[in-house]
């Protein structure tokens, strides 16, 4: 069908699934789509409304969230009680955080808040055993993403052995 050759293929390509539902809410709310009954489903149909946008006649707004920037974001995660070598742990801890967060179109804080990334930070845990022992990890968290915080302290380890 050469759907790859129309000019809107692949216009979504940059928002997670959950800024396209929340898009597809939003359109619906302004009457833009509508939804009709297919099978044991709904189906979104094209209205009036809709004619009118792709015809450049009709423009869409719809208000997401401000992300704020990296410099408060790090000022508010400064910790004066943590080392420095914490605080970079942290900082990368913080990164997988919002990776993992990103993949799955979650809030970071639903992975683990900043508390149980500084209690990782300062018991480093080496097995999943220890892993469970960080405030904030039960046993739903550290199956889902003890594995990658522990890579991600194993790293850090090694790094911070090389460089001493």
């Amino acid at each position: 069908m050469n759907l790859d050759q129309i000019s809107t293929y692949g216009i979504l390509k940059d928002m997670t699934q959950r800024e396209v539902v929340k898009l597809i809410e939003e359109l619906l709310c302004q009457e833009n789509l509508a939804t009709r009954p297919f099978l044991e489903y709904q189906e979104l149909v094209l209205t009036p409304g809709s004619a009118q946008i792709i015809h450049d006649q009709k423009t869409v707004t719809w208000r997401v969230p401000i992300q704020p920037n990296n410099k408060s974001i790090a000022a508010a995660a400064a910790d004066p009680t943590m080392s420095a070598d914490d605080q970079a742990l942290f900082q990368e801890l913080r990164g997988l955080r919002r990776k993992l967060s990103d993949h799955e179109g979650i809030p970071p804080y639903f992975i683990a808040t900043d508390a149980t990334l500084r209690d990782m930070c300062r018991k480093r845990p080496k097995t999943m055993h220890d892993m469970r022992q960080v405030s904030g990890i039960g046993v739903m968290k550290a199956q889902k993403y003890g594995k990658q915080f522990l890579e991600t302290l194993l790293a850090h380890q090694k790094t911070d052995a090389a460089t001493t």
